[in-house]
């Protein structure tokens, strides 16, 4: 189960991290920024995910796997699963 707190998203195949420029959710190098951090938090039977440096939260358009993932004012509730990922000795979620 994932817990309360401050998490960096990473993605496992490019070593970039999620990030927030302005208002557009982009790819990044790790460098310990704010707008690198987010709070997940429990909503309902999900968690809302948070950016630390904007307050904006992730949403998407529609509900669909290949939806584009957005900013937003408004916090949703995601739905978080661990997974095995070879090579990685920290729980990996999706």
């Amino acid at each position: 189960m994932l817990r309360h707190g401050v998490y960096m998203f990473f993605n496992v195949e490019s070593g970039q991290v999620a990030d927030m420029i302005g208002r557009n959710l982009v790819g990044g190098w790790p460098n310990n920024s704010r707008t690198q951090e987010w709070e997940v938090a429990p909503l309902g039977h999900g968690y809302t995910i948070c950016n630390l440096g904007t307050g904006l939260y992730l949403s998407v358009v529609v509900i669909r796997n290949t939806a584009p993932i957005i900013p937003t004012h408004f916090p949703v509730a995601w739905d978080f699963r661990m997974v095995q990922v070879p090579d990685q000795h920290e729980p990996c979620f999706e």
